[in-house]
């Protein structure tokens, strides 16, 4: 239980300094990660533009953001309140979830391959 904030505190710094590096290649080198699903298939998975929409978002441009992926753009409060959810739990101790928390993901899940799906077929952004 002692080492709890800790591991968080890594975890978390971990996945910033990852995140900035990753934003300094884009945004400096535009060396990005491409899509391995869309490389296959030709298709657009749902998380397609989610480098773009950071880059935008990290410049401020909320519009050129949402354009980029307005799914993945009105879903970001959510993720970012499970993120916080899930370190608070795991805080506490507690399962990192619970029954609500389970169906939401089960919910966004169906979002996302809706959504996946709709901007193939009408050939959205």
């Amino acid at each position: 239980m002692k080492n709890r904030p800790l591991r968080a505190f890594l975890f978390y710094l971990t996945i910033t300094v990852g995140a900035g590096c990753y934003y300094l290649l884009a945004h400096c080198f535009s060396l990005s990660i491409p899509c391995i699903f869309r490389t296959v298939t030709g298709w657009l998975c749902p998380g397609c533009g989610i480098t773009r929409m950071m880059l935008h978002l990290g410049s401020g441009d909320l519009a050129a953001a949402f354009g980029d992926n307005p799914v993945l753009f009105c879903l970001l409060p959510i993720f970012l309140f499970y993120m916080v959810a899930m370190t608070v739990r795991y805080l506490k101790g507690m399962s990192l979830t619970n029954k609500a928390m389970d169906l939401g993901v089960w919910i966004i899940t169906g979002i996302l391959i809706f959504w996946g799906i709709l901007r193939n077929v009408l050939q959205l952004p």
